[in-house]
């Protein structure tokens, strides 16, 4: 684990320090211990935006990654991993230590810089859509994230009813939140700007062209709500009506 946590450190170095650590450690973390490490793993990278200049809500939760610094970990990653597809995962036909490349959401960077360097390097990687920001809706967690922390009337209304610290409200909201919120036409009012916080997600063109056998399309909802604070029934909906999209 320290040798992995390591090597992974070296990818995001300034190039000088990163030399002068790999001089200083190289080989240690090439050692036959980081191998037997690493001998019977399966290992999932997850992505989400890939972009030099991520919108608030990626900046907000770290969630971009920029696109040289992404070449370079799947370079890192095409070293080290067997990098297999979810066809071969569910088969369990593969050779350990292996890997997973994944993306979550379905931002658009996803389908066209991501996709290009997973396809350029000769990998393969699993794009995880939430098809309500596709169709034109606003991207939930983008959307009670931006109520939480930017309209004050809903955020103190929310913090009155959960009483929990106002980091972590947007993980309590629900529909019938919005529901009554929208009876204030705020919502609809903010809609533009909502969808600017969070950031452009791929649309059915984007989907249309992905005819790519090195790109997997992945179902995450409906939309981006909270697992954990919906239903059984509500949870097999989205999923179900997600799939159908």
């Amino acid at each position: 684990f320290f040798n992995f946590i390591i090597l992974m450190a070296l990818t995001i170095l300034p190039n000088n320090l990163s030399i002068i650590l790999k001089n200083t450690i190289g080989s240690f973390t090439t050692s036959l211990l980081f191998d037997r490490l690493l001998s019977d793993t399966l290992v999932i990278f997850n992505y989400h935006d890939i972009c030099d200049d991520p919108s608030p809500f990626s900046n907000k939760y770290h969630l971009a990654v920029e696109p040289q610094l992404f070449i370079k970990q799947l370079k890192w990653i095409k070293k080290y991993f067997n990098v297999i597809t979810p066809i071969d995962l569910l088969k369990g036909n593969y050779d350990r230590p292996a890997a997973m490349i994944t993306f979550d959401d379905g931002f658009k960077s996803a389908f066209n810089f991501g996709a290009e360097a997973i396809t350029n390097e000769g990998l393969s990687a699993t794009i995880f859509v939430n098809m309500a920001p596709v169709n034109g809706e606003i991207f939930w967690s983008g959307l009670v994230t931006y109520l939480c922390n930017n309209v004050p009337i809903f955020q103190k209304k929310m913090l009155k009813k959960y009483n929990v610290n106002l980091e972590n409200l947007f993980l309590y909201i629900t529909d019938e939140d919005i529901l009554e919120f929208k009876e204030l036409d705020i919502i609809n009012d903010l809609a533009e700007t909502i969808k600017i916080f969070h950031g452009e997600f791929a649309d059915n063109s984007d989907l249309e062209n992905s005819n790519n056998k090195n790109i997997f399309i992945g179902n995450h909802l409906y939309n981006h709500y909270n697992a954990l604070n919906i239903s059984k029934e509500n949870l097999k909906e989205l999923y179900l009506k997600n799939y159908e999209e």
